[in-house]
């Protein structure tokens, strides 16, 4: 967004030019901008943190499985030829 009186151009996200502290309210509704900040902060959203909003559900993990790689046997494995 660019400020009418000095020509900065800041975030649209700015209630007041970050130069020259003009109210960018008028701007903003003339571009039709109605920007609302989040409910809570982005490390919050992802660890779950103390935010407004928690994660309804959980993340069922398998447990993990030691596979020895010496003795394992990849019979399974399909062979192809790159020259067709």
């Amino acid at each position: 967004m660019k400020c009418e009186k000095c020509d900065y151009v800041s975030f649209d996200f700015n209630l007041t030019c970050p130069a020259c502290n003009k109210d960018l309210q008028a701007a903003r509704t003339k571009l039709g901008v109605f920007y609302r900040p989040p409910d809570m902060e982005l490390d919050q959203f992802f660890t779950g943190g103390s935010g407004t909003v928690q994660a309804g559900f959980q993340v069922e993990t398998e447990p993990e499985v030691e596979v020895d790689l010496e003795t394992e046997s990849f019979a399974d494995e399909v062979e192809f030829s790159l020259d067709d």
